[in-house]
């Protein structure tokens, strides 16, 4: 019975000690997240170059969210046109996509970020942009300036179901990160 006893309180020893471990892992992650974020917001503000905001934040989420791919999307009129990316799973800079499918509703009216765990079978994304996101799994939240959604960031991940919803917390606090001004409208002739 003393040793039933003696074994027991082992056991409950060690399951506190592995509790504590995984809450120590979880702080240290959450520290590196804060810390990398205050790097962010640093570099952001002794930046005027709107193309260097938007590749420390496309290199922030590589990073963060271990992905294989980082994309911030600017919308125009004819589409939504590739303003920064980087990883081997995002398309080239430069790239246009037409404004279609769910996942434009969702991000521009809604305001809601999206997780889509398999982009080949995924209704929410427009064909063309299935056939050439070159991720297997992503996740995209509205890029605002002032009152505007002028875009998107997202994230996509050569795993499927790669992404949380802590991923689009972290990558929507990236996301607010960007001091961009809203594109000003051209000047109505007059």
């Amino acid at each position: 019975d003393a040793e039933l006893e003696l074994l027991q309180g082992v056991a409950d020893v060690a399951s506190v000690a592995v509790v504590n471990a995984r809450h120590m892992a979880e702080l240290e992650r959450r520290k590196h997240e804060a810390e990398r974020m205050l790097e962010i917001a640093r570099t952001l503000v002794a930046s005027l170059d709107d193309r260097q905001v938007l590749r420390g934040i496309v290199d922030a989420a590589l990073e963060l969210l271990d992905a294989d791919g980082s994309t911030v999307w600017l919308l125009e009129e004819s589409g939504a046109r590739v303003g920064a990316a980087g990883g081997e799973a995002s398309p080239p800079e430069g790239a246009l996509f037409p404004l279609e499918g769910e996942i434009i509703r969702i991000l521009v009216e809604e305001r809601e970020s999206l997780i889509v765990e398999d982009v080949a079978s995924s209704r929410l994304l427009s064909p063309a942009l299935r056939r050439r996101f070159r991720a297997v799994s992503g996740v995209f939240v509205p890029l605002v300036a002032g009152e505007r959604v002028i875009g998107a960031l997202s994230a996509g991940s050569n795993r499927s179901g790669h992404f949380a919803p802590a991923d689009a917390r972290l990558l929507q606090r990236l996301a607010g990160t960007a001091p961009l001004a809203p594109p000003t409208p051209p000047p109505h002739p007059g």
